[in-house]
């Protein structure tokens, strides 16, 4: 846990309001509380903000599994395995 005084210096207030810097690993927890629906808001808020850093085919793959289109590997890699 951050030190009273750590704290203080990363809370500040401004004309609309109080402000609190988080780092990374604080945010990461925060997003791991949400409801699994607000994960995936989340998810989807940032894949936005990043747009073309994201690879197209990663974009899909990921709106694949949240429609559950998904299969497991090893069953794939049975299914082509298997004689026509």
């Amino acid at each position: 846990m951050a030190s009273p005084e750590l704290i203080k210096s990363l809370v500040f207030r401004s004309g609309s309001g109080i402000f609190c810097l988080m780092g990374v690993s604080e945010i990461l927890e925060e997003i791991k509380s949400l409801p699994t629906e607000q994960r995936w808001q989340v998810l989807e808020r940032t894949r936005d903000m990043l747009g073309s850093e994201i690879p197209e085919t990663f974009k899909q793959g990921m709106r694949e599994i949240a429609r559950g289109e998904v299969i497991e590997l090893d069953e794939a890699l049975q299914e082509l395995s298997r004689p026509e």
